[in-house]
């Protein structure tokens, strides 16, 4: 799916003050070279400032996965923002 489209429905529902998380740089968490730039991290908080959501914090999460894709314990990138 397009970020910016997804977004900006994220951005249109969320009362102000609202967060939403998500995850970030999912092909890089499966150990594979970055196949497209649809959820790179820079990308997705410029797509969420131009909305109005601000970046108010990055984690990550290990987990393995279903589709065994990489090692496992594979560590997922998440990103936090919240509407002003």
């Amino acid at each position: 799916p397009d970020v910016r489209r997804v977004y900006a429905e994220v951005a249109r529902v969320l009362r102000p003050g609202g967060a939403f998380v998500t995850t970030v740089d999912k092909d890089l968490a499966h150990g594979r070279v970055r196949r497209t730039n649809g959820d790179h991290r820079e990308r997705v908080e410029q797509v969420a400032r131009r909305l109005r959501l601000v970046h108010t914090g990055s984690t990550v999460f290990e987990a393995a996965t279903q589709w065994a894709s990489g090692p496992q314990g594979q560590r997922f990138p998440v990103a936090a923002f919240r509407r002003v």
